[in-house]
């Protein structure tokens, strides 16, 4: 739970620093190793049990993160960000559903709005329809 909120806050602080902001400048396999944190705690199940709810703080963060600094994301894992959102949105907890909110703003920002549409890289949805 700590390791995901970390790591969410110092790629917010080096994307800052060293990379004027932009996710796309990291190294290809720091990229592909932060894309995998989200997925991994959901493939793990992490939300359930003993600090599911502190989890699922953490995630909703490190997606807001993520878009914040417009990591490369293609359509399919946009969308699965919003579903994992969706979930945490419901959640009957207020500070989880907040930051869910937080995080969901950051998204439709950077990957659903028009305008924000693809992130640097060009593995986002520049040739998909809608959006």
């Amino acid at each position: 739970t700590g390791a995901v909120h970390m790591a969410a806050e110092v790629l917010l602080a080096l994307c800052r620093a060293r990379h004027a902001g932009s996710g796309a400048a990291l190294p290809p396999e720091l990229r592909k190793a932060i894309s995998g944190v989200v997925p991994a705690v959901e493939k793990a199940r992490l939300y359930r049990g003993r600090g599911g709810e502190a989890m699922r703080g953490a995630v909703c963060r490190m997606l807001e993160v993520c878009a914040a600094v417009r990591m490369p994301c293609g359509p399919k894992a946009a969308l699965r960000s919003l579903a994992s959102l969706d979930d945490s949105i419901k959640h009957p907890t207020e500070q989880i559903s907040l930051a869910a909110v937080a995080a969901l703003r950051q998204l439709s920002r950077a990957y659903f709005s028009e305008g924000g549409g693809s992130t640097g890289g060009g593995s986002a949805g520049g040739s998909t329809g809608g959006g």
